[in-house]
């Protein structure tokens, strides 16, 4: 099984919502177009914008158009969100301040 991570960033300039996380669901599942696979697994945070209908009414969309046969929504628990990555974000945010922070 192949495992691949995505970072998507924006500067702000849009709601952090259920359509921005879905938009960047869309973007990455376009990179696998070609070969999808059968089954997706999705793990987020316990954010209730994650949650929302929206997002599930998306994974039985992708169902439904045969896009995937099963989908997988992973919920991790409150207070243990992404904790071995957070160092990446770290790096992402210094090189934002760097070149997107006019006073830095």
């Amino acid at each position: 099984m192949r495992k691949v991570g995505f970072g998507h960033f924006d500067l702000m300039q849009y709601p952090h919502d259920a359509n921005l996380n879905l938009t960047v669901l869309l973007e990455t599942l376009c990179e696998f177009k070609d070969a999808p696979g059968t089954e997706l697994h999705l793990q987020t945070d316990s954010a209730s914008d994650n949650k929302h209908k929206t997002v599930l009414g998306f994974l039985g969309l992708l169902v439904h158009l045969g896009i995937f046969e099963e989908c997988y929504l992973h919920m991790l628990p409150v207070g243990h969100t992404h904790e071995d990555r957070l160092h990446v974000f770290k790096l992402f945010k210094l090189f934002k301040r760097r070149h997107y922070d006019p006073s830095w």
